[in-house]
């Protein structure tokens, strides 16, 4: 209903306000809470307990006057969608509506001992190249998820000597408890923008090395910062980290914003759903390559040395991922593979994007995924917006939300500040002049018979 003729409002500047971002004090989704009025942790009460859905910071707000708030970090976990006090003793309850449950905040120890530095993990044999030891294996991708300029290595290892993965033609292998992926960053000080061939690849700076590890109920992620001589990394909080690096970005200094993810943001993206490690499956993998010596195609290599329980097929009859530069193959190939690797693990069935609005698993034919003027769970107030509209990019959703175009805030939301321009461009031409004149099977079928 309309408000009374004589209603009359005052606008009142919030008591506490943050900035987009992945960091400890930042989010893109607030999920508002309550005053915890119970006892079971004293240290919270009377503080008022709020949340960022995306960036998964959980914070206690404490009122100190009119305008100075204590705002403090109090833990991770990211898909919050609500708070309510559990009316039987008044504690914190959370609705985690990416988990699927309901958890209850409680004051515990922690007794989690990680190793306190990269070099006590006993993962690498030399710090200063980075050999490592043995059972680590290091492997390559066909297409590497962005990760704002960065160049990365790979390495994983099974537990024991018995431990095998299962091995699927589509979507993720299966991994044993125990299982660990190792992904080391480095960051070239000196680039072009758009990058160009021949870019040199160093100087380069090492930044951090993550490793995920397998357990029996999901897996979890901790992060290690290499010091500025980059002869050792060292733990990096639950909180992750936030620092500035200078480059040199076509001959004019820059600084650039890197985000060490949190360990909820980490467990935000390496879901069930995704197969936990999001680079190791078939098609990432169908390549040559050479691991400890041997040479060959990756899937022969693990195969034979009888890291999996089951028998892939021939390595020349799988699908593998191309790069969005590589012109032996058609545009709209390379966009699929930038969808998969950089999309897919939210945006499918099972995914944790909420309502699925598409699904880009590669698999799909393109009519199945639901792109092409699909509605958008998010279009901006404007029903003319749709994921994909042929032949407008203006209009055209998925490509809005990448290039943080037209008023979309960017996606992937976590884990990256700088913009792709590579699949900027892959995904406009893709838009604008490949889609229009995309031939359907019916269509083809009617000109040619």
């Amino acid at each position: 209903p309309a408000p009374p003729a004589n209603f009359t409002a005052t606008a009142v500047e919030p008591l506490h306000k943050y900035s987009h971002g992945s960091g400890t004090t930042q989010g893109d989704s607030v999920t508002g809470g309550f005053v915890y009025r119970g006892t079971r942790v004293p240290s919270l009460t009377g503080s008022y307990i709020f949340a960022d859905y995306v960036s998964g910071n959980v914070w206690s707000l404490v009122r100190n006057g009119a305008n100075s708030p204590t705002v403090t970090r109090i833990l991770g976990e990211t898909g919050i969608s609500a708070f309510k006090p559990d009316p039987s003793n008044g504690d914190i309850l959370i609705a985690d509506y990416g988990g699927n449950r309901l958890l209850r905040i409680a004051s515990v120890t922690n007794t989690a001992a990680y190793p306190a530095t990269l070099g006590a993990t006993g993962l690498f044999a030399d710090l200063t190249d980075l050999s490592p030891n043995p059972g680590v294996l290091p492997y390559q991708v066909n297409l590497p998820f962005w990760s704002d300029h960065a160049e990365k290595r790979r390495w994983f290892t099974l537990p024991g000597t018995v431990s095998t993965m299962t091995w699927s033609h589509d979507g993720s292998w299966t991994h044993p408890t125990g299982q660990i992926w190792v992904k080391h960053f480095d960051l070239p000080l000196t680039r072009s923008n758009p990058p160009q061939p021949g870019d040199p690849l160093t100087p380069a700076k090492r930044i951090e090395t993550r490793l995920l590890v397998k357990t029996a109920g999901g897996s979890y992620g901790v992060s290690y910062r290499w010091n500025d001589a980059g002869t050792e990394a060292t733990l990096v909080s639950d909180s992750g980290a936030d620092f500035d690096i200078g480059v040199t970005v076509n001959g004019v200094p820059y600084t650039q914003r890197w985000s060490i993810p949190s360990r909820a943001q980490c467990a935000a993206c390496h879901t069930p759903q995704a197969g936990h490690s999001l680079s190791m499956n078939t098609r990432q993998f169908n390549l040559a390559n050479s691991i400890n010596g041997f040479s060959g195609n990756q899937l022969d290599l693990l195969k034979n040395a009888g890291y999996f329980s089951n028998t892939p097929d021939s390595p020349n009859l799988l699908p593998f991922h191309v790069a969005p530069d590589d012109g032996n193959f058609p545009t709209e190939a390379r966009v699929r593979s930038y969808l998969e690797v950089n999309c897919t693990y939210c945006h499918k069935a099972d995914g944790t994007a909420a309502p699925a609005a598409w699904d880009g698993r590669i698999e799909l034919t393109l009519d199945q995924t639901g792109l092409i003027t699909g509605a958008a769970t998010n279009n901006g107030g404007d029903p003319a917006n749709k994921l994909v509209v042929p032949g407008d990019i203006a209009r055209s959703v998925v490509h809005n939300r990448v290039a943080a175009a037209n008023g979309f805030t960017r996606m992937p939301p976590l884990g990256s500040s700088e913009l792709d321009s590579t699949n900027i461009a892959l995904l406009t031409e893709w838009i604008q002049q490949s889609l229009p004149a995309r031939t359907t099977y019916p269509q083809w079928r009617e000109t040619k018979f």
